[in-house]
């Protein structure tokens, strides 16, 4: 059964007021919200109907309150997060007592202290219930759809696997709507230090399980915990450089650990939700490994290349070469390219590196230039999608390739490569959250480009990008390329 968890109303619901859209007015009693928008019969059938199904669209319902029972979910009252100040992490708290498994990194600096603490504010009220219900909410509507491209599988929108932990692991919830508050605050400021207090909190959490025995590494809800802890990193302004590349770490460390345990997703929601995590590490270690000249996770892509099976995996059999992937809508295999060349930029390598890794690219170009023809026209435009969004990786790694061996590039085939990037750029959407996935491959584009129309071009695309994330890492990695731009007018 899909969870649902109920709107707001009153002061509550003002606050999300500016995010959330107005529901239409609907003409039936029954059936789903998007049927009865749209004035088409549904069939009822629950997490998605048919019509949404098959037209590949969000299938809402109303929303009640829930807690699970044995026979499904029901009406409670919000989590309970109210806590004392007291009882937050502060610059003298150490993890020194703790057992330090190799995923527990990320709470740990070299130190041994944890890596945020310095970066809060002084102590203020602690969230309440209400806030942390609403941050759920609108987790729910804004957060985790972003989380999942458009044409992905139907089965990828059926979060309802991830929200039954919220009422079972405290922790996982507080750290839910961290993440939820810290994503709103790039709008409404104020919710900022909620989100820290939040993340704080829930940092605590998963440390008192440690020490307590409770989890050994193994568990879905740790991994997710984990992995919203780096979206946190990547949403803010004014955190440390890279603090989220401890995060992805641990995460990676975590994937070996449930390896080690032989832990084995058995269900479609389970390989949907690992494939999901593991392709979020992907593109995060490539947005850090283009923007950091000292990174931790230049010492560990062996253990990133070991994400291969999972970002492989097939969670539904009816699933079509565009729809496979939750979040990227690119191969791995591109991906695996990507961090080795990030890497090697900041390397001095031979140039049998060069042809190498520049032969790879174009065997992936022609491999994945064309899919299976399709008489439907939502998996034509998927496909086409897919399509677009490979080759603007491939032509961006072409360039971060080109730039660490100029002398193997003539500037006419550099500005061919730039070029041949605009035009798949104008052929992608970058004008929804999903579009932030675009930035990566946007920027690199954007660091070598020099002629007036080409700046304002792709300065306007990443700005769409930004507008349309409302996150912070966005905006970190367009003042990256610009650093990157300025050191090699200087060289």
């Amino acid at each position: 059964m899909f969870i649902r968890i109920a709107r707001p109303s009153g002061e509550a619901a003002k606050k999300i007021q500016g995010r959330s859209r107005p529901l239409p007015r609907l003409r039936t009693k029954t059936g789903c919200l998007t049927c009865r928008q749209r004035r088409k019969k549904c069939d009822e059938s629950k997490p998605r109907c048919m019509n949404c199904t098959r037209n590949k669209v969000d299938c809402r319902w109303e929303e009640t309150p829930f807690r699970q029972c044995s026979n499904g979910y029901e009406m409670h009252k919000p989590f309970d997060n109210t806590a004392s100040s007291s009882s937050y992490t502060t610059s003298s708290d150490t993890l020194s007592d703790l057992p330090k498994p190799k995923w527990l990194s990320v709470l740990c600096q070299t130190d041994g202290k944890p890596r945020h603490s310095n970066h809060y504010p002084n102590p203020i009220k602690s969230p309440s219930e209400d806030d942390h219900y609403l941050m759920l909410v609108y987790y729910q509507r804004e957060v985790i759809p972003s989380t999942t491209h458009k044409y992905a599988h139907p089965g990828y929108f059926d979060y309802s696997y991830q929200f039954s932990w919220l009422s079972t692991y405290p922790t996982l919830s507080i750290a839910t709507a961290a993440s939820a508050a810290m994503h709103l605050s790039m709008t409404q400021p104020r919710y900022r230090n909620i989100a820290l207090k939040y993340y704080n909190k829930a940092i605590r959490g998963v440390r008192q399980m440690i020490s307590e025995g409770v989890v050994d590494g193994t568990e879905d809800w740790i991994l997710g915990t984990v992995i919203l802890f780096d979206l946190i990193e990547r949403w803010r302004l004014d955190g440390l450089p890279n603090a989220g590349e401890q995060h992805l770490l641990t995460a990676i460390h975590l994937f070996k650990t449930r390896r080690q345990h032989k832990k084995v997703a058995q269900t479609s929601s389970q390989v949907g939700f690992e494939r999901l995590c593991a392709e979020s590490i992907l593109y995060h270690s490539a947005h850090i490994l283009l923007s950091s000249d000292h990174s931790i996770l230049e010492s560990h892509l062996g253990l990133i290349r070991e994400l291969k099976g999972t970002c492989e995996a097939i969670p539904f059999p009816d699933s079509t070469v565009w729809s496979v992937s939750p979040t990227l809508g690119v191969p791995f295999a591109v991906f695996e390219l990507i961090l080795q060349i990030a890497i090697l930029c900041r390397s001095k390598s031979s140039t049998a590196s060069f042809g190498s890794f520049w032969q790879q690219l174009n065997d992936l170009d022609m491999t994945h230039r064309s899919v299976p023809p399709t008489n439907n026209r939502n998996d034509e435009i998927g496909a086409q999608n897919y399509t677009f969004s490979t080759q603007l990786y491939i032509v961006a790694a072409k360039i971060l390739l080109s730039c660490a061996f100029e002398a193997q590039v003539s500037p006419a085939a550099l500005r061919t490569l730039l070029q041949d990037g605009i035009l798949t750029v104008a052929m992608v959407d970058t004008s929804t959250p999903l579009g932030r996935f675009y930035c990566w491959p946007v920027s690199v584009l954007r660091s070598i480009a020099e002629r007036e129309a080409e700046v304002i071009f792709l300065d306007q695309k990443l700005a769409s990008i930004e507008n349309a994330s409302g996150c912070g890492y966005t905006r970190t990695l367009m003042d990256d390329c610009k650093m990157e731009r300025a050191r090699r007018t200087v060289d």
